[in-house]
């Protein structure tokens, strides 16, 4: 019988509800050409992230990228970026260590153009 009360605890805590995953989408441009399918992956990068049960914050400012900012991320999607990601050395050594670390990373059409 208390096998079958272990079984029973062990079951009601899988099936908690996890604690949500945190998004960053990050869509800045520097200088030069700007894609216009910017809001259109937004749009659809958050429905998804929403049906599978992710907190979601955009934004194209650099000064997001601090260590206590990244701290709170789980993953971060440069979504058409393209050009200047940062516009200072603190900014990359916050994002280095956040990959570093075993932060989430995914790149989308002109992420491999952000420097």
């Amino acid at each position: 019988m208390k096998y079958i009360g272990f079984l029973f605890i062990l079951l009601t805590l899988s099936c908690q509800p996890s604690k949500p995953k945190s998004l960053l989408i990050y869509t800045r441009n520097g200088e030069g050409f700007v894609h216009d399918n910017i809001e259109a992956s937004v749009e659809a990068l958050e429905k998804l992230a929403s049906e599978n049960n992710y907190e979601v914050q955009v934004t194209d400012s650099p000064d997001f990228f601090t260590p206590e900012n990244l701290k709170q991320i789980d993953c971060i999607i440069f979504s058409n970026s393209n050009n200047e990601a940062f516009t200072s050395q603190d900014q990359r050594d916050a994002f280095k260590h956040y990959i570093e670390s075993g932060g989430g990373f995914v790149g989308i059409h002109s992420a491999s153009g952000s420097e």
